[in-house]
């Protein structure tokens, strides 16, 4: 009777096969990052007038580090309160992927920043963030078309991004009024009370906020007269006369 040799029992041929195999496929399972920690900083601070300089954002928490960082806007220099929006994109570590893209899950710091929008990618091992950060800022330009009609004060818009505009009435080189208004032009009949001559000026105003921080801006100035001795008006108007320079000396008639 001859005993069997090298023969292996076919129940451990199989459980040795599957083990070879379920550790071919399943790797250790990777951690997620719950929180996404980052501080932006400027290589160039926004300024109306410049060109968009270098956004720098650094990673101050694991499991992921920052692959490039660059601004989204689509201009050549700033404007006053454009508001820079900015690209990261993220890689995650070894044993790390990404799980969450809500704004929840997000810690930015630095350069007032703001989250906008994530998406993942790669089944969690590449992340794009978009974030805001604070408006471009700066002092608007000058006002141009500083002129009278009527008892209107009337000027140019700014071609940046004013929110208000401040104007100052001014009888005979004394403040008379400080007004705000969103539009280009002011009625000032309500303070031309009696003769006088009658200066306005305009300033921009980014917000309101900033209402001491822009200076204050003439493009020349503008005088009213009123109540000349010796008119009479047949009905109440207006009449207008240009006088030398730059000035306009405006006849009003009550």
């Amino acid at each position: 009777m001859k005993a069997a040799v090298g023969r292996i029992p076919v129940y451990f041929i199989v459980s040795f096969i599957m083990s070879c195999v379920l550790g071919l496929t399943a790797p250790a399972a990777s951690e997620k990052i719950d929180t996404v920690k980052l501080v932006f900083s400027y290589g160039e601070t926004p300024r109306a007038g410049e060109a968009p300089g270098d956004i720098k954002a650094r990673a101050s928490g694991s499991g992921f580090s920052v692959e490039s960082a660059e601004y989204a806007n689509d201009v050549e220099v700033w404007k006053l309160g454009d508001r820079p929006e900015v690209k990261v994109t993220l890689a995650a570590a070894e044993g790390y992927r990404f799980s969450y893209s809500a704004s929840g899950h997000f810690k930015l710091s630095g350069c007032g920043a703001e989250f906008k929008r994530a998406k993942i990618y790669d089944g969690g091992g590449t992340l794009v963030l978009e974030a805001y950060l604070k408006r471009v800022e700066g002092k608007p330009g000058k006002v141009q078309g500083l002129e009278w009609d009527s008892s209107y004060g009337m000027w140019e818009a700014l071609e940046e991004d004013v929110k208000h505009y401040e104007v100052r009435l001014y009888r005979d080189k004394k403040l008379l009024t400080t007004v705000t208004t969103e539009n280009t032009v002011y009625d000032f009949r309500s303070y031309i009370t009696r003769s006088g001559d009658y200066t306005f000026r305009v300033r921009g105003l980014p917000s309101m906020e900033a209402r001491g921080e822009t200076g204050l801006i003439t493009l020349r100035k503008i005088h009213l007269r009123t109540g000349k001795p010796g008119i009479t008006a047949r009905a109440p108007g207006f009449r207008t006369s240009m006088g030398g320079g730059t000035d306009t000396i405006m006849e009003i008639i009550l």
